[in-house]
């Protein structure tokens, strides 16, 4: 008899901070306007996940997907620990067993407040769905964006994953 063993289980709750630039919003020249900053600044996005980024240039560092720098990428890892430390498990999604990963997006201007939010994805579960929100809530303010950040308001897309392994 031949026995393989088998690999340990991934935890899904810890996410890796690397980030890949969403293609859908790309720097422009148009002035971002928000209610708490009046000044017109192109706006940078980036997404937080667990998908390995691509490095087709010989210019971008190994490991930063195309079109982020390095500071963006610092910054991201930041966030996502920030977040790992305020979240909160439901008590009632623990007892049912519910387990997914909400996509929620949000926007940090210069102070590190986070101006607006919003699921991008659910997991299914309207529990852990409001508590990915309250997640954001409660842990705002986020660290301030580096100063070679803060020309723009961020925008970020986050895995928040909830899971009982």
């Amino acid at each position: 008899v031949v026995t393989t063993p088998i690999p340990p289980p991934v935890d899904s709750a810890v996410t890796s901070p690397e980030i890949s630039p969403e293609p859908e919003t790309v720097p422009s020249t148009h002035p971002a306007t928000s209610t708490a900053d009046t000044a017109s600044t192109p706006r940078e996005s980036a997404s937080l996940g667990t998908a390995p980024g691509k490095s087709g240039s010989p210019a971008t560092p190994f490991g930063l997907p195309n079109g982020v720098e390095k500071s963006q990428a610092q910054y991201a890892g930041l966030l996502q620990a920030w977040f790992l430390k305020h979240k909160r498990y439901p008590y009632p999604a623990r007892s049912r067993r519910q387990q997914g990963i909400v996509k929620v997006w949000f926007r940090v201007d210069r102070q590190g407040n986070i101006l607006e939010r919003r699921i991008d994805t659910g997991s299914g579960f309207s529990i852990l769905d409001k508590a990915t929100l309250d997640l954001l809530d409660r842990a705002s303010p986020v660290p301030a964006p580096p100063q070679t950040l803060q020309a723009t308001d961020l925008t970020f897309t986050v895995p928040i994953a909830y899971s009982l392994n």
